[in-house]
């Protein structure tokens, strides 16, 4: 019988042990969670802002070839008056 107290008092020790153990782990799983949940939120903005910023990039750099599109031209017109100011 006292063997079987014994017994019982050891697997109840084991036992609490285990569901220690058990919360430990639920609580650090619980934390990564909400930080990945953090991270992810992060994540999105960033690439929202990045979303942004590429259709501004885009915007510019349209507008910028148009300029250099006109630029070449203007270029190209000087070069014939040039070209026609000196008989050829």
């Amino acid at each position: 019988m006292a063997e079987d107290l014994d017994r019982l008092s050891r697997l109840e020790a084991a036992l609490e042990q285990a569901q220690f153990l058990n919360e430990a782990a639920q609580r650090r799983h619980s934390d990564t969670l909400e930080r990945h949940e953090t991270l992810l939120t992060l994540l999105s903005q960033i690439q929202a802002v990045q979303q942004r910023q590429l259709a501004q990039l885009t915007a510019l750099q349209a507008s910028h070839q148009e300029r250099m599109d006109r630029l070449e031209g203007l270029i190209q017109a000087l070069k014939d008056l040039w070209d026609r100011g000196n008989g050829h």
